[in-house]
């Protein structure tokens, strides 16, 4: 994930015309996120019955009362695997969307950066200077 992120000043234009690419795969992947999500919860929901009929059924047969509380509970003791899944679904579309946010502001910086391109305010020949003066002057702040 962190070399979409990446911009390489010295191929400005290659950045550029890569942007919508990486944008659309961050996009795809929330919406695959999105579909796995829904599908953790539609299974969860679906186990939880099943294993409520379940359970009601077999003390049915054999010939127990029981509560709704303690059925409830008891359900609540079989559905740890899909709560999990769940949960990771969860996790990994939090993930996908703050991707697809990252790679939205990585638009904004390609857009500040080519006007400054543009401007003259540094060109990548006097980046490289730039970088060395800026270090020079923190290690005299350290010393």
């Amino acid at each position: 994930m962190a070399e979409d992120l990446t911009i390489d000043i010295s191929k400005l234009d290659d950045e550029i015309c890569s942007q919508p690419q990486h944008f659309y795969s961050a996009s795809i992947g929330v919406a695959n996120a999105t579909s796995a999500r829904d599908k953790a919860k539609d299974d969860l929901s679906r186990f939880d019955s099943d294993t409520y009929i379940k359970l009601k059924s077999e003390y049915a047969d054999d010939g127990k009362k029981v509560t709704e509380a303690h059925l409830t509970n008891e359900v609540q003791g079989h559905v740890n695997r899909p709560i999990e899944e769940l949960r990771q679904a969860e996790e990994d579309l939090a993930e996908a969307i703050a991707k697809r946010d990252a790679l939205h502001q990585r638009a904004s910086m390609l857009k500040a950066l080519v006007e400054l391109v543009v401007s003259n305010h540094y060109t990548t020949d006097s980046y490289g200077d730039n970088r060395k003066a800026v270090a020079a002057a923190r290690k005299k702040l350290t010393e």
